[in-house]
């Protein structure tokens, strides 16, 4: 038996969970995304990098990367009522929060989060740590652009801001969030 790594591994996931292939006559296009040729955004914590927007797949969805920063926060606790999420660990070690329990989640972990269940993720050690997210659908990804858009028009990135600016995208786009629910081993990690 072949062992398959990185994103071999996690392409079939995303068709077989997403049912991303596209209807007879749609205008979606296959698309090879080059090292370094993708759109990213300096999303507070991770620098964020769209590879697959949801448009390009009739909206199904849309793959990001994120660059999680050592000792920071890459999503406080939440809950999503339109979408899941599909995470796998490419570097580093993230922590899932998963209900109420801390997963440590080296390279080569997967995690689905679906929707209506309380989810997070944070980088806890000393190391940048990388991620794949798919998330269906993908009309959700322009989240991170209207949200940093946002807090640069504020010209303000502190934490009351930054909360206050999350909480107002969370209701648009039907997240509800958990402050309460941070776990005591990941309150430092929160922007400041």
């Amino acid at each position: 038996m072949t062992q398959r790594t990185g994103f071999a591994v996690l392409l079939p996931v995303i068709i077989v969970l997403t049912g991303c292939a596209s209807p007879p006559g749609a205008d979606a296009k296959p698309r090879i995304v080059l090292p370094g040729t993708a759109r990213t955004i300096d999303f507070p914590g991770s620098l964020t990098t769209v590879l697959l927007e949801g448009h390009a797949t009739q909206g199904d969805v849309a793959v990001v990367e994120f660059l999680v920063a050592p000792r920071s926060f890459g999503a406080p606790p939440h809950v999503h009522h339109s979408e899941d999420e599909y995470f796998y660990v490419l570097e580093g070690e993230i922590r899932f929060l998963n209900e109420d329990n801390t997963v440590v989640a080296p390279a080569g972990t997967f995690a689905a989060m679906t929707r209506g269940h309380l989810h997070a993720f944070w980088n806890a050690s000393d190391r940048p740590a990388r991620l794949l997210m798919a998330v269906a659908p993908g009309e959700f990804a322009t989240f991170f652009d209207e949200f940093v858009a946002e807090l640069r028009a504020s010209k303000s990135l502190n934490s009351a801001t930054i909360g206050q600016t999350m909480a107002r995208f969370a209701k648009k786009y039907n997240i509800v969030m958990y402050p309460d629910r941070v776990p005591e081993e990941a309150k430092s990690f929160l922007p400041r």
